[in-house]
Order: C-alpha cells, then structure tokens, then sequence
C-alpha cells in the first residue's frame, strides 16, 4: 500500500495525515504550538517550532502502522503569507513573522501611495496593501541594512519547510497569489512590485506550479523524521487552495464552503474575474485556473460564542460522549423556520461583503417574550446561511457560474445547517464525506506529483449526503433573507462604543 502524506501548518497547530491510495484517511496527528507576540503589532514563531511539530508528527503516523518505504510523497499546505529569511545554507535569520504580524504599517502607505491601486489588484489579486502583506513586510525587512545584506532568500513558510526537508528553495504559485509581489495573471514576480519594496527578484526562490516535484528527503531530514532518505517531496498549494481541491472544487460550476470561525467561500473560475470595489481576493488555482474568495470574519465562531456566554451549565449536565454541538442544533430543530421572527446579523467583527463595514458589529433582531433558546440558536444557523448566500450571490455577479456548494469543516457534519443552507441559497449543498479537505487537497497534489493522476478533478471523492432545497422552506426563507439584508443596511454605519452609547 502507498501513502500520500500531507501536512498542513495552521496559525497555532500542525495537523498532519496520510492517505491511501483511494484518498481515505489512514494516519494522522495534531500538534499545537503558541504564537509569540513580544511588542505591539509584532507577532512571530520561531522557526524551530514549525520543524520539531512536523518531524514529531510524521514520526508518530510512522509509529502507528505505515512502513516508511510505502509513504510515496510528502506535500505541505500553509497560511499564506508567513514569511521567514534564510542565509545561504538556508538557516532561518529571524524569527517568522506570521500573517497576523502587521509591523511594516510605514512600509504599506508608502507602497500605496507609490503603486496605483486598481493596477495592484488586477496584477496580484489582492484587495489592498496594508501592514500585514508580504510585499510590505519584504520592504520592512530592506530598510533593516545591516540584516537585508545577509538575506539569501526571503521565503514562505511552505517554501521554508521544502528546504528543511529537500534542501532546495522552491516556492509555488498559488502560496505566492497573496504576497501582492507575484503577477497571477502572467504567473511571475512582478518588477514593478519588487522595485517599489527594494528586493530583488532573485532573492526569491524559484516558483513553480502546485503538484510538482520540488525535491527529495536528505539524509538529514530523513534522520529527523523516520522517512526514507530519497522520498519525493511535492509543491503543495496555500491552504484555501486545497481546501477546494479536497472537496473537488477544482471547476467551473462548483463552490465550496467552510463554515468555521469565519465563512470562507471559494469558487473557481477559467479566467480571471475581478470586483469593481476590489473586495475580492483572486487567488492562482493549482492549474492555470483561478479561485475566487469570498470571506467574513466570523460565521460558526458566533454558535461558538453563544455556547461560551450561555450555555456553559447546561454543557456540564451532558454526557461525556455527546458534542456539544449536536446538542445546540438539535435544540435548535425544534425551533420553527424563521426562528419565531429571531434574526440573527452575524457580522461579530466587521463585515467584508457584499459591502465592506469593518466597524459593524452583530445583532439578535426580533426578540420578544416569547422567544426561546431554540429560536436564537436556529437564528445563528439561519444567519450564517443568509451570508453564505450573499457570498454565493457575489461570485456569481463575477461571472462564477455555480450549480452546487460543497460544503467542508466542522459544519459540514449537521444535518439541520446544511438544509438550512440549502433552502436558503436555493442550491444543493453537498456534504464530504473527508472533513479535513485542506490535508486531503494536499494529498491529492501530491498525487499529480507523482504520476498517479494528471489532474485532481478527475480523482472520485466521498461523498456524505447530497441535501436539496425543501420546497416549504424556501418561501418563508425568501422572507427572511429579505429581512436579513433589510436589517444588514441599517446597522450598517451604526457605531457604537465600548460602553454601549451610540
């Protein structure tokens, strides 16, 4: 039996799995790790941390079965936008700075005022240039003389983990699509970008295609890891990349969902497709395809965030062996559809689409005396239903033709959320059987690597339950999707302080 192993490096863990040859899961591990933030607007990881996570975690996935000679390839999927400095021999000269690190905020105003901003989305894909973007952060660390002219290479965390494990500095394109310095369109670094920033280009590694060989385990790395020395390592792709390929997102047509802290939807797209207000991100596909991005920053946190605040007693009087979560919705099923005229506005921390608000805050509209637990629970799970079809709405206005929604993710598992989204969005929702779709994605790159398919669309995926539009529910959630915008539109602009004045 082969193996493909994907890891995938998350903001504060490392989840690692390996596949079998019919992409069901056969291994895995989870690791976390605590970010470090040693001044304002500065947060980091040293290095080391990611490695140890990653050589441990295979290392146990060996120990649980897998021969190392049947592991046929090993493929990373990271958060983009983690940057990390070598030298020549490739040793790390700082410590990562992670996505959230938002340091160079002088650095991006002047990028702005120096790049026009219509050219900069229509080049990189990326809405703007703020504090956290790489193309700032690589001219922060320019402006650092005496530690630019030690810099070999500036380097992803992806590429990072390539070069511990193969020794060679590759990068790939779709990790690139959000640095705002790589031309998605024509597939390179972009000159005018890395003028403006004052880093050259080859101080950047090599980018290649996702699903390509980027090199083979040392001897060093084997040692580490209990691999064989020689084993093929595969450029993999950022983690919302994969996370469409994992649920065969991968043509026209077909849209994927996560619903978890926040609301991630993605679409794919032959040709590129830009928003007139530029609050789109368009990311590189694995192929030459495009993937599309609709995001708000929270969706599931908020069910999350009810539990915490209101439920916590009732938590503790639950058997050891039942979730939480499938206790809340299935409270939440005996409240009726529209949630006894409970609505719920789930823009916890801003909304960016359809209209971007970073000040909005969420709200329970129509409470009355009558409602109940139930009623706000299954107004959560409405909420987010009504954004994920603004999202759906959003991508189609771009030309994304969408016929069916596959949804991913920890919601992925509730029956009662996925007929909800499908009502609401009037589109069968699709249910995975495989919840760890940015691993499996991964897995499936790995694949194309090595021979075993020349393109992940054509790879059969699980699939859990297929949940269509129930018919007496669509009217009355016409109505209250109605309702959601008609509420959305006149909070939005409301401010209201920490102490609750407006």
């Amino acid at each position: 039996m082969h193996v493909f192993m994907a890891l995938d490096i998350g903001t504060t863990s490392v989840k690692g799995f390996a596949f079998d040859e019919a992409f069901h899961r056969v291994a895995g591990f989870h690791r976390e790790y605590r970010l470090e933030t040693p001044r304002a607007h500065f947060v980091e990881m040293d290095p080391e941390v990611y490695w140890a996570a990653v050589s441990q975690g295979i290392q146990e996935m060996l120990a649980s079965g897998i021969a190392p000679g049947d592991v046929a390839c090993v493929t990373f999927t990271t958060q983009g936008e983690t940057m990390i400095p070598v030298d020549r021999e490739g040793r790390a000269l700082s410590k990562a700075v992670v996505w959230l690190d938002d340091r160079a905020q002088d650095e991006a105003g002047r990028l702005s005022a120096a790049i026009d901003g219509e050219r900069f989305y229509q080049t990189t894909g990326v809405p703007d240039i703020n504090a956290a973007t790489p193309l700032a952060k690589l001219m922060w660390y320019a402006g650092q003389d005496e530690f630019s002219r030690r810099v070999y290479k500036y380097l992803l965390l992806e590429d990072y983990l390539i070069l511990r494990m193969t020794g060679n500095f590759v990068t790939e394109q779709s990790l690139l699509s959000s640095t705002g310095y790589f031309d998605i369109v024509n597939r390179r670094y972009w000159p005018e970008a890395m003028k403006a920033c004052g880093v050259r280009e080859d101080q950047l590694p090599e980018a290649v295609q996702s699903g390509r060989i980027a090199g083979a385990v040392t001897a060093q790395a084997a040692r580490a890891t209990g691999l064989l020395a020689g084993t093929p390592v595969v450029s993999g792709a950022m983690d919302q990349v994969c996370a469409a390929i994992g649920a065969g997102n991968s043509t026209e047509g077909v849209l994927s969902e996560n619903t978890g802290t926040c609301l991630a939807v993605t679409a794919t797209v032959n040709r590129p497709r830009f928003s007139q207000d530029r609050s789109v991100p368009l990311y590189a596909h694995f192929d030459q395809k495009f993937l599309l991005l609709a995001y708000n920053p929270t969706a599931a946190m908020v069910l999350k965030w009810f539990k915490d605040q209101f439920m916590s007693e009732y938590a503790a009087t639950l058997d050891k062996d039942r979730n939480i979560y499938d206790a809340l919705t299935a409270e939440a099923a005996t409240s009726p559809v529209l949630s006894g005229g409970v609505t719920m506005i789930p823009h916890f921390s801003g909304r960016l689409l359809p209209d971007p608000d970073p000040d909005m805050r969420g709200a329970l509209a129509g409470l009355s005396l009558s409602t109940t637990r139930a009623d706000c629970i299954r107004a959560i799970l409405e909420g987010v239903a009504y954004m994920l079809r603004q999202s759906v709405q959003v991508v189609s206005a771009l030309g994304a033709p969408v016929r069916e929604i596959r949804s991913v993710g920890g919601a992925a598992v509730s029956p009662l959320w996925n007929r909800i989204k499908a009502s609401v969005t009037q589109l069968p929702v699709v249910a995975m059987r495989e919840s760890e779709s940015t691993a499996l994605g991964a897995a499936m790159l790995g694949a194309m690597g090595m021979g075993v398919t020349a393109d992940p669309a054509e790879i059969r995926l699980d699939q859990d339950r297929v949940y269509l539009p129930e018919a007496e529910w669509i009217g009355p959630y016409e109505r209250g999707f109605a309702r959601f915008e008609t509420i959305n539109r006149r909070l939005s602009g409301l401010r209201v302080d920490m102490e609750g004045q407006q």
